[in-house]
């Protein structure tokens, strides 16, 4: 893969809703995929050494930033802020990590930002073009404004935000070319409506999503063409169809998604140009396979994916172009490679990873030209470097 191009990344935002995607070439345009949110994984055994302990680690999709949700649910952001996605009532980046709000309790982002405050009100912020926020209009916001309630879970997309409910309904909002909403059509929306029930997880990428449903089965809808939704076909789907059992997370890159299994085996689908699947191939892959076990958490990229096993050693595989994978290279992988040990959390940027260690220690690694990485400059970085404020 090429480095990201934010005239290109604009361009695609600011194109009207007719964009074709089915001859989208993945090596356009960089977007990430958020996994599940709300996954913290262990708390930290120790105090940080370096004073920074955030509680949880999220990361944007295909804005460059990144977040922390320190203790007392203050929210921290680094990054870029060009459509006022950070919410502090700016554009203006950050090369470290600032409080951009208080009372939150997740929060997911892309070129827009959806925050889940702890009484369940979902906020949000950045770009509206295609009615993302769910505020019923398409302004652009760059502070923080409420428009749902009851959530407890949020994942935002390319331009798209899906948000689950206490009741187990998820809600959709924003660009549904390829039926990446799911609620049976193509059409836009600029408010939320209900697609699904019997959800606890989701994860909204590019152009497909896919939800969690409470009996541990996986379903998946939008855009299709590398095999990323992994029902065996290349078929875009406008509703959510069943693809997997036995799931207890998974996470969507731009076109390929990661499935987490009960037993603790990682399965993978969808496009592999770059090696995302980590299956010591660069072939794309119609339905689920398995690529690991002794996996405990699981984070997707834009291409690359990230895998946390169970003895806290992190694993890397795909594109590492700008030093994603933190092994001290730029060579892509095919196949899983240790590159950390110590972990408690991960999360795989647009081109940029987090980790949250057992310490409470927060190090980063891959792009850094809107200083993602919260180290005071804007200097890519291809090993794993602690975050000080």
């Amino acid at each position: 893969m090429q480095a990201p191009l934010r005239s290109i990344a604009l361009a695609v935002a600011l194109c009207g809703a007719g964009l074709s995607t089915a001859s989208a070439t993945p090596n356009t345009l960089y977007t990430l995929r958020v996994p599940f949110v709300g996954l913290t994984g262990p708390a930290p055994s120790q105090s940080a050494p370096s004073g920074f302990s955030p509680q949880a680690i999220f990361s944007g999709y295909a804005a460059y930033d990144s977040f922390a949700l320190m203790q007392g649910g203050t929210l921290w952001a680094s990054g870029d802020n060009e459509f006022g996605q950070l919410g502090d009532g700016t554009t203006t980046g950050k090369t470290k990590f600032a409080q951009v709000l208080t009372g939150a309790a997740s929060v997911s982002g892309s070129f827009h930002v959806m925050v889940v405050k702890s009484d369940n009100t979902l906020w949000a912020a950045g770009y509206n073009g295609y009615g993302q926020l769910g505020d019923a209009t398409t302004t652009n916001r760059n502070a923080f404004e409420q428009v749902l309630s009851g959530v407890t879970r949020v994942s935002a997309g390319y331009m798209h935000t899906m948000a689950l409910k206490a009741d187990g309904t998820l809600w959709a909002t924003g660009w549904n070319s390829q039926g990446q909403l799911g609620d049976g059509t193509n059409t836009n929306r600029l408010a939320f409506v209900k697609t699904l029930s019997g959800v606890t997880q989701v994860s909204a990428g590019y152009y497909h999503t896919v939800a969690l449903k409470s009996d541990g089965t996986l379903w998946a809808t939008g855009h299709n063409g590398y095999g990323e939704l992994g029902d065996g076909t290349t078929t875009n789907r406008l509703t959510f169809k069943q693809v997997l059992s036995g799931v207890t997370q998974a996470t969507v890159g731009e076109f390929h998604t990661m499935a987490l299994k009960s037993d603790g085996t990682l399965w993978a689908t969808g496009y592999n140009s770059d090696g995302e699947l980590g299956d010591g191939t660069t072939t794309n892959s119609l339905s689920f396979k398995q690529v690991l076990s002794g996996v405990a958490q699981v984070s997707a990229g834009d291409g690359h994916s990230l895998a946390l096993k169970t003895d806290g050693t992190l694993w890397a595989t795909g594109v590492n172009n700008v030093g994603q994978l933190g092994d001290g290279t730029t060579v892509s992988r095919s196949s899983f490679k240790q590159v950390l040990s110590g972990v408690a959390h991960v999360e795989a940027g647009i081109l940029q990873s987090l980790a949250l260690k057992t310490d409470g220690s927060l190090s980063v690694t891959g792009w850094n030209v809107d200083g993602q990485l919260g180290l005071g400059d804007s200097a890519n970085r291809s090993t794993w470097t602690p975050v000080t404020q």
